[in-house]
């Protein structure tokens, strides 16, 4: 039995990373396919989907076998928009779009169907909160923003934003920042870049959860101009959330678009 595993390493952060796949690998392989295997690849799949149709014509064995084969063809086909999805390159976005964008989005819409599902956010941090309780017995460390401000409480008083970041355990925030990161990081401006997701964090629409060192950059004071400024929308009059009820959304968000509805303050997913 084979398998391929695929590391990603960051010297900066002496950090590594496992990936679902190699897009590196894989485009160079693809470059030595030659225009004659192509298109024997492209006959091939032409005379699969003959055969589909021919054997749905032929009673009810033919059928069973057409529709098996037809699922199999789909699952590839959800496979391939899977990963196109998960190797979508990462945009930088500005709080004011950002927060509209999930705001506006209707109930039935997937996530990524608004926003890019990685993306680069910068801000201020105005909290950063330690968590560890029988509502959430894993720890946790959420980092809020003053682009994003507190719209709704949960168990405990615990303040929830719009959009957030949080990691579980307290080691990655404490190698950047030091020993006192809850109060150091305070006031500070910076950037994470990582995967939209809104199962495990204090983001009531989403949330970036932080895994890696590398995904948080401290931005200097020398880079923020104050007419490129991040800005955030003005909060809605009613937020789409309130009281303190568990999340709807309790695992990873679906392949086409991530979670389709906000989540509610209360108990993180698992």
């Amino acid at each position: 039995m084979g398998y391929t595993l695929n590391v990603e390493a960051f010297p900066a952060t002496g950090e590594v990373t496992f990936r679902q796949e190699c897009d590196p690998c894989d485009k160079k392989a693809d470059a030595k396919v030659t225009p004659e295997e192509r298109a024997a690849k492209q006959r091939q799949e032409a005379a699969a989907n003959q055969v589909i149709g021919t054997l749905s014509g032929l009673g009810p064995a033919g059928a069973i076998f057409g529709g098996i084969v037809e699922r199999e063809r789909l699952a590839a086909e959800e496979e391939r928009e899977a990963r196109e999805s998960r190797l979508s390159p990462t945009q930088r976005m500005e709080w004011e779009g950002l927060l509209t964008a999930l705001r506006n989005k209707p109930p039935t819409a997937g996530m990524w169907t608004v926003i890019p599902r990685n993306i680069i956010i910068r801000g201020t941090v105005s909290s950063v909160e330690v968590s560890k309780d029988a509502f959430e017995p894993i720890e946790w460390v959420d980092v809020a923003f003053r682009e994003s401000p507190t719209v709704d409480f949960g168990p405990n008083r615990r303040p929830y934003s719009e959009f957030n970041v949080c990691a579980s355990g307290r080691e990655i925030f404490q190698s950047l920042f030091g020993p006192d990161f809850l109060t150091s990081m305070i006031g500070k401006t910076i950037e994470v870049e990582g995967e939209t997701q809104g199962a495990y964090c204090r983001g009531l629409r989403s949330s970036i959860r932080v895994t890696l060192a590398q995904q948080v950059r401290v931005v200097n004071a020398a880079q923020v101009q104050p007419a490129a400024a991040p800005r955030s929308a003005p909060p809605p009059a009613k937020p789409g959330a309130s009281g303190a009820g568990a999340r709807t959304q309790t695992g990873a968000p679906p392949a086409k678009g991530a979670a389709s509805t906000p989540a509610t303050a209360g108990q993180r997913g698992k």
